[in-house]
């Protein structure tokens, strides 16, 4: 029978969050799949033993990223974010900021905030996180989302991003408290490059992001709007010992595609010894990994 699919597999996957075992078992279940079409969805880095072996795997097997929060963190510093940051939180990004040298640092600065990509027709724009979390952290954040989408709306603040309200909204705090004001430097940054290049999101067939840490799924004016789990953050009845990441296949005629969902094994004690060795001061990531 004729195969429905062109062959083509674009491997997705979100907030690494420091993990380097995880993510070398998804490389490689990747490339023993024949696939080297990958895109990472930011938070790379953040509350994990090893944002310098996570960033340099990336590197080096080319992988696409956006940036997230995380990033931000590090490059736009965490004026910006400072309400959602309590001491524990405080104390593991100043860690990360200073185990990150200056060219890794370079190479996550001049990381997108947004990549458009087409499959079978559909238009999709990846991204960490629908609404702009340099900017648009607070006001439509995770837990807004979380509680809309009980109610069967979540997509719609997303529909805020790159409208005129929000354009007008960060010149409006850049003109009041100045361009060189520490707060500012993520209104700058998403001023000068906004995200989605600065389209609405009606633009798109399809936006898939992370930052939520679950699998999540609605479809709002004919967009369908998939968010995907953290590799290796677990809830519920998530397999603690396996790593989650998405494959896109292409279908032909411009049918879209369809989701597979994998998770991977990975070096689980391994990636447990690398946590309890590190000299991060928090041990945050014990918790979102389900060690404690």
């Amino acid at each position: 029978m004729e195969s429905i699919y062109t062959g083509r597999k674009v491997v997705i996957f979100s907030d690494v969050h420091g993990l380097f075992e995880p993510l070398e078992a998804v490389i490689s279940d990747a490339l023993r799949r024949g696939i080297t079409e990958m895109y990472s969805l930011g938070d790379n880095i953040g509350c994990g033993p090893s944002p310098c072996e996570v960033i340099d795997l990336l590197e080096a097997y080319s992988i696409k990223s956006v940036a997230g929060n995380s990033e931000d963190y590090c490059t736009l510093g965490i004026e910006p974010y400072i309400n959602s940051f309590n001491e524990i939180k405080l104390r593991s990004q100043q860690w990360t900021a200073s185990v990150v040298d200056k060219k890794r640092f370079l190479y996550i600065k001049d990381l997108p905030h947004s990549i458009d990509i087409e499959v079978g027709g559909r238009k999709i724009g990846l991204c960490h996180f629908a609404n702009d979390v340099r900017t648009d952290y607070d006001l439509h954040g995770t837990e807004e989302y979380l509680n809309n989408l009980k109610l069967g709306c979540g997509y719609k603040q997303f529909f805020y991003t790159n409208t005129l309200e929000h354009r007008n909204t960060i010149s409006y705090n850049i003109r009041k408290y100045g361009e060189d004001n520490p707060y500012m430097s993520g209104y700058v940054s998403a001023r000068d490059n906004p995200i989605f290049e600065g389209k609405t999101i009606d633009y798109y067939d399809t936006i898939i992001q992370g930052h939520v840490h679950r699998n999540l799924y609605e479809n709002g004016n004919g967009i369908d709007f998939y968010t995907i789990k953290a590799m290796a953050l677990h809830f519920d009845n998530d397999p603690i010992d396996k790593a989650f990441y998405i494959i896109l296949h292409e279908r032909k005629d411009n049918k879209g595609f369809i989701i597979e969902k994998v998770y991977v094994p990975y070096d689980r004690e391994k990636m447990e010894y690398t946590i309890n060795k590190s000299d991060e001061p928090t041990g945050k990531i014990k918790k979102m990994v389900r060690m404690l």
